[in-house]
């Protein structure tokens, strides 16, 4: 079985970041993502959604 997550869709909040916030944020992110792959979550793909915004 395949299931889509999304894990957000643009707000506000993260609109109004910097580059180095929303980077801090992203990298945050890494132990969570970590955590899902060690429970057995397979990563099928990964892409952006809105190339309008930037990383």
């Amino acid at each position: 079985m395949i299931t889509y997550v999304e894990l957000w869709k643009t707000k506000k909040p993260w609109l109004n970041l910097s580059k180095i916030g929303r980077r801090e944020f992203m990298d945050a992110l890494g132990p969570a993502m970590q955590h899902l792959l060690n429970s057995g979550v397979k990563v099928v793909i990964i892409c952006f959604n809105n190339t309008e915004f930037k990383i």
